[in-house]
């Protein structure tokens, strides 16, 4: 049974895109048009030099043919002739008649050549046989009037018939008006013909503008809707990963809070030793999250100036542990004495992450063994943005955030980590920046480093780009704000810097509201504030603190979590407590990060995020009673 096709004509024009823009077309595409566009002015040179000559005979044919017949005619050679006859008394008439003659045949061998140019014969033979029998009757006749003959007899002497003179200058206008017409006709067919190719050459060249507008076109329209959808897949991404690491921060706290409260009991050592496992392992679910809400939520971080010096030596000594046997790393930097405008920890974070990934290439594979790490002026973004085939830039959906405030100095600087190893296929590089994906084997790590790198570099209002084939190594290009000059940090005296930790006025009796929805977290945390020594009242939500707030129960301290159900999250508490109990200190605590908090946060106060220890909310608490109390004392004053 045979099939039948059918095909939509989007499915079609499906068809034709990727032809249009598989890997030879275009080059072909634009091979032909320019083909074409040269062959324009060549066949213009060719048919131009061929019909040059043509056309100026042609030009000059009339003209000589007049001449001819005025040469021969009536007003020349045959008018002096006869007057030669007649007039015997005036020789002047054969000087005449002889120069007619001359004349006569330099245009008649002049129409020869000029028909000749029209490629077509012309017979001169008769005419000229005729006009020189007319330049012998000249010589004749001036002998024999010389010689004493009357008129008459001489006139009877050189007297010929003028009819075959008539025919014989006939023939020769019309041969050349029938090679004049001929040519004229073969122009004509020549320029239609040469309208024809330009029109078809430049339907040619409008042709192959049009398949690579629509191979193009099709192409950025494919990227748009890709990089729409890649978009779309990435924001909601983000707001999963937000809101489970948020989740998993309010678990960790409170398995932290669970685990300080078991450590402060007197507990056996074996015991104690598992807990302290177990507040490790909170510490690296706490890494972990913060890494989900750095890919949910890049933020430029505190950007200051900072040595790529001093940035390669940490990133270097990082490494050293963890390079693999035979793997050497390599530090440039052109010129010295280059830094950067950025946030210290996430750009040594983005380097060792980068560098990590070359590290474990090589050692994956087994090829390679150098691992370079370059700090360049760059000549600027036009010149970073330019790409080859082997070099990738992120796709447009990968944008996630604006760029932060930029840098006081002008200039930008290029960071390059580049290795030896394996290199990339063409998928892999075309991948290598969508979150959770990875190209290791055994699909180890989160597949979130370069996600969350570039990220980061682009809130600084850099970029990034890949270069990388098989079996050539890869290089990672990152494009950051320079930075200024360094200023040498002040010395600070000891005593400044580490007040002693009985400074502090003991705050035990202050009262403290706390506002939390998990309620195992909101007891434990109860309980640790509570053995501290603060008498602690709890809400679930932002209502319920609203309501003992309006209630009038008192307290010196709110705590409060910023995500809350219901419509009064921590932020509006906060408004409602500054503007009822105004010098009442907050305090803010959240499983979540991201630009936006600072934006929403009417009323200042410090975030805690989670999972804080104990010791961390203590100090907190702490600190805010002490500027409560400062303030009050300075109002007094």
């Amino acid at each position: 049974m045979r099939k039948q096709f059918s095909a939509s004509p989007g499915g079609y024009r499906d068809t034709i895109a990727q032809v249009l823009n598989s890997r030879f077309m275009q080059p072909l595409l634009i091979a032909a048009a320019v083909l074409c566009i040269l062959t324009i002015p060549a066949l213009n040179f060719l048919v131009s030099n061929r019909f040059s000559e043509a056309q100026i005979a042609a030009n000059q044919l009339p003209t000589a043919l007049q001449q001819l017949e005025r040469n021969i005619g009536y007003s020349g050679f045959i008018h002096n002739f006869k007057n030669a006859i007649l007039r015997p008394a005036e020789p002047r008439y054969y000087d005449l008649a002889i120069e007619d003659y001359e004349s006569a045949m330099v245009e008649l061998r002049t129409i020869d050549r000029l028909v000749e140019a029209l490629d077509r014969p012309l017979d001169i033979s008769a005419l000229e046989n005729t006009l020189e029998q007319y330049r012998r009757n000249i010589d004749v006749a001036r002998t024999a009037a010389a010689g004493g003959a009357s008129i008459p007899e001489v006139d009877a002497l050189v007297r010929v018939d003028d009819a075959p003179a008539r025919r014989d200058l006939d023939a020769i206008h019309d041969q050349a008006q029938a090679a004049l017409d001929d040519w004229l006709r073969r122009d004509r067919l020549i320029a239609r013909l040469q309208i024809l190719g330009l029109t078809l050459l430049l339907l040619t060249i409008a042709a192959v503008v049009i398949l690579i507008l629509i191979g193009t076109g099709k192409a950025r329209r494919d990227r748009l809707r890709e990089a729409g959808e890649l978009k779309d897949r990435i924001n909601a991404l983000s707001q999963l990963t937000a809101g489970i690491a948020h989740d998993v921060n309010n678990l960790l706290a409170t398995i932290y809070y669970a685990v300080e409260l078991a450590l402060d009991d007197k507990i056996p050592d074996t015991s104690a030793r598992f807990l302290e496992s177990g507040r490790r392992a909170i510490l690296r679910g706490q890494a972990l999250t913060g890494r989900l809400l750095a890919f949910a939520r890049p933020q430029p971080g505190q950007a200051r100036s900072l040595s790529v010096q001093a940035l390669f030596s940490a990133a270097e000594a990082r490494l050293a542990p963890d390079l693999a046997s035979g793997v050497t790393l390599h530090l440039a930097e052109d010129p010295a004495g280059l830094t950067l405008f950025c946030d210290q920890t996430q750009m040594e974070e983005a380097l060792f992450s980068l560098l990590q990934n070359a590290n474990e290439a090589i050692q994956r594979s087994g090829k390679g063994g150098r691992i370079t790490l370059t700090a360049r002026k760059s000549p600027g973004l036009q010149a970073f943005m330019r790409t080859d085939r082997d070099t990738t830039r992120p796709a447009l959906g990968m944008a996630m955030t604006p760029s932060a405030a930029k840098s006081p100095v002008k200039g930008l600087v290029e960071l390059i980590v580049e290795d030896d190893g394996p290199g990339m296929s063409a998928n892999i590089r075309r991948r290598a920046f969508e979150p959770f994906y990875t190209s290791k084997a055994d699909h180890a790590g989160s597949g979130l480093g370069l996600a969350i790198t570039y990220g980061y570099v682009q809130s600084t209002g850099g970029d990034m780009k890949i270069t990388s084939r098989p079996g050539a190594g890869t290089a990672v290009h990152m494009l950051l704000p320079q930075g200024g000059k360094i200023r040498p940090a002040e010395d600070t005296p000891p005593e400044e810097a580490f007040p002693p930790e009985d400074s502090s006025p003991s705050h035990k009796g202050n009262r403290v509201l706390l506002v939390e929805d998990e309620a195992t977290l909101r007891d434990l945390m109860r309980i640790s504030l509570e053995n501290s020594g603060y008498l602690v009242r709890v809400a679930d939500d932002g209502a319920s603190a609203l309501s003992q707030l309006r209630a009038g129960v008192e307290f010196d301290l709110l705590v409060t979590d910023i995500v809350m159900p219901g419509p009064i999250d921590g932020f509006r508490l906060a408004e409602h407590v500054a503007r009822m109990r105004p010098g009442v200190p907050i305090l803010y605590q959240t499983g979540n990060t991201g630009p936006d908090l600072a934006a929403r946060m009417v009323v200042q106060a410090p975030i805690l995020l989670k999972p804080c220890s104990p010791e961390d909310l203590e100090t907190a608490i702490r600190t805010a009673l002490d500027l409560a109390a400062q303030r009050r004392a300075d109002a007094q004053d």
